[in-house]
C-alpha cells in the first residue's frame, strides 16, 4: 500500500531506533544516530551489539530489549545481519525500516539472496522498507521538527522551515531514485 497516510506514519514516527548506532563518530551509525539527536522530537534509541552508550545516551543490544513500542528504525548494521534485525522487528511490530546498508543485489548473488529474505521477512510482518543501500527518508519540517533517518538525506534536501501557504516535500532515497510527494498544507 502507498498511501499517503501509511507514508505518513513514516514520516511522522513518535520513537526511531538506530540499529547499528556506533561509539565511532566517522561510522554511519553514529552519524545517523547524532543527525537524529539534533534533529528528532520524538523518543530515539541507540542499539549495538555490546550496549555501548551512543553520544551520551543509554544503548541496547537488540530491538527487543526496548520496553516501548519502536515505530521506525534505521539499520546500519553488516548486510550479514540485516536479517536477523528484520527478524527481530518483526517480533517487535516496528511499521518502518529504513536500510541504510548496502552489499545486497548490487554486489553479488549472496547479496541478492539476503535482499530476498530481508523483503520476504518484512512482507510476513507487514513492514514497510526503504532500502536497501539508501541515504534514509526526510521531511521538511514536521510537526515534530524537520527529522532526517538518514546521514545523507537533510544535508542533500536542506532543513530550512517552510513558509507559510508553501509546499512541504517529503521525500525517500531508494539507491537508484527517489520517490516524492508533495503535499500542500491545509488551512485551518
Amino acid at each position: 500500500d502507498s498511501s499517503s497516510g501509511s507514508l505518513g506514519d513514516l514520516f511522522n514516527p513518535r520513537s526511531i531506533a538506530v540499529v547499528g548506532a556506533s561509539t565511532s563518530k566517522d561510522k554511519i551509525g553514529n552519524i545517523v544516530f547524532r543527525n537524529l539527536v539534533a534533529t528528532f522530537k520524538g523518543r530515539l534509541y541507540a542499539v549495538n551489539s555490546d550496549g555501548r552508550q551512543v553520544e551520551g545516551r543509554e544503548a541496547y543490544t537488540a530491538l527487543s530489549v526496548i520496553d516501548e513500542q519502536v515505530d521506525l528504525i534505521v539499520i546500519a548494521v553488516p548486510r550479514d545481519a540485516v536479517p536477523e534485525v528484520m527478524i527481530d522487528a518483526a517480533k517487535k511490530r516496528v511499521r518502518g525500516a529504513v536500510i541504510i546498508t548496502s552489499g545486497f543485489r548490487e554486489v553479488d548473488e549472496r547479496g541478492e539472496e539476503l535482499e530476498k529474505e530481508v523483503l520476504g521477512i518484512a512482507a510476513r510482518a507487514g513492514i514497510r522498507i526503504f532500502g536497501p543501500n539508501v541515504l534514509g527518508l526526510c521531511q521538511l519540517p514536521g510537526p515534530r521538527g524537520p527529522a532526517a533517518a538518514g546521514a545523507g538525506a537533510q544535508a542533500a534536501l536542506g532543513d530550512g522551515p517552510a513558509k507559510p501557504g508553501k509546499r512541504r516535500s517529503r521525500r525517500i532515497d531508494y539507491s537508484n531514485g527517489a520517490f516524492t510527494t508533495t503535499l500542500t498544507p491545509r488551512t485551518v
